[in-house]
């Protein structure tokens, strides 16, 4: 499934989410709307789709991919996060991220996890109790997550499962911008929305007005 701008020629032409069959997938989407205020949902197969809108934010500054993270690595004493435990990682103070960054963009990635199960992302010292993503045991997971850090530039992440965890910073905020995160908006998948029911065909655009 893609969101894009549907000001593109192809829309449906870069992947938002990969999915398997019968099964329930999330996944976060920066996505620039169109002139009209739209973002075009298109499913390479028949599927029932959700989508809520959480902010508009026009200060991000999008940078070739950073690798901070890989417990993989070394291979000869690999670092594995342990079922519920946190794992402080510095995000402020270089690739750009200025300290009192509002937020970074991470592509955040799941391996080999022992259970199914969820990861949180959060400012360290400021757990939450909600998830940024959703895995299953033995496959792969990857999910964009936009996280502020603490004013020492750290982000925190917890697995409820055992799990090799990799982290790529991919765009950051500066200290000061118009990004504040909001619980959402639900624009598709609900009777209210202007999709109802959220039921896109494949190969067929569904439009959402998010400006």
């Amino acid at each position: 499934t893609s969101a894009a701008s549907c000001a593109l020629a192809a829309p449906e032409s870069v992947s938002s989410i990969n999915f398997a069959a019968m099964t329930t997938t999330t996944n976060a989407a920066m996505v620039k709307v169109s002139q009209a205020g739209t973002v075009c949902v298109t499913a390479s197969t028949t599927t029932h789709v959700v989508v809520d809108f959480q902010r508009a934010v026009t200060a991000f500054t999008v940078i070739s991919p950073v690798r901070l993270l890989n417990t993989r690595e070394p291979v000869e004493s690999p670092t594995p996060l342990a079922a519920d435990e946190t794992r402080t990682l510095r995000v402020g103070g270089a690739n750009g991220v200025e300290l009192g960054s509002e937020g970074v963009a991470l592509s955040v990635t799941i391996v080999d996890a022992t259970t199914n199960g969820f990861l949180r992302a959060f400012p360290c010292g400021s757990p939450t109790t909600l998830a940024n993503m959703n895995f299953s045991a033995g496959l792969t997971k990857a999910s964009l997550v936009v996280a502020t850090p603490n004013a020492e530039g750290d982000v925190c992440f917890q697995s409820s499962s055992a799990a090799h965890l990799v982290v790529d910073l991919v765009a950051h905020l500066p200290v000061e911008s118009n990004y504040v995160p909001l619980p959402g908006t639900r624009l598709v998948g609900a009777a209210e929305g202007p999709v109802r029911g959220g039921r896109v065909l494949a190969g067929v655009v569904a439009l959402a007005l998010v400006a």
